[in-house]
């Protein structure tokens, strides 16, 4: 059974100019794992799928960043340098919580699409009783 479904569409370029100017690091909705995981990309991708991923994850569950879940509780790591193919969302704080409360499968079911301007970002959160 479907819980919720999240899909979050963003121009990257945006992300772009924030980690050409020194801001995509210094912003709190990025977790030092994230950090950490980005640098070894040198791409603005990562920030901009990092943010698509969490705001269809807070859209998938139903409500605002805020609401129960925070930023952080939700992060993004790829682990196929340089390819950004292979990537896992992490569930902290809330938003694991929610998960284990509702019965919901983890690891979450999502998937991306990029193109020359834009990402595309779905999550769709099943249960796993009815």
């Amino acid at each position: 059974m479907v819980y919720g479904v999240g899909i979050d569409i963003e121009d990257h370029n945006r992300f772009k100019k924030h980690l050409e100017n020194g801001d995509s690091t210094k912003l709190p909705i990025y977790t030092e794992r994230e950090l950490q995981n980005y640098s070894q990309y040198n791409s603005h991708l990562c920030y901009a799928l990092s943010f698509s991923c969490k705001e269809s994850v807070f859209k998938a569950f139903g409500q605002d960043w805020g609401e129960e879940c925070m930023w952080n509780d939700i992060e993004l790591l790829f682990s196929d340098v340089p390819e950004m193919q292979t990537a896992r969302i992490v569930l902290n704080g809330r938003a694991k919580s929610i998960v284990k409360e509702m019965g919901i499968k983890h690891p979450l079911y999502f998937k991306y699409q990029i193109d020359s301007s834009k990402i595309i970002f779905q999550s769709v959160l099943i249960c796993e009783k009815n």
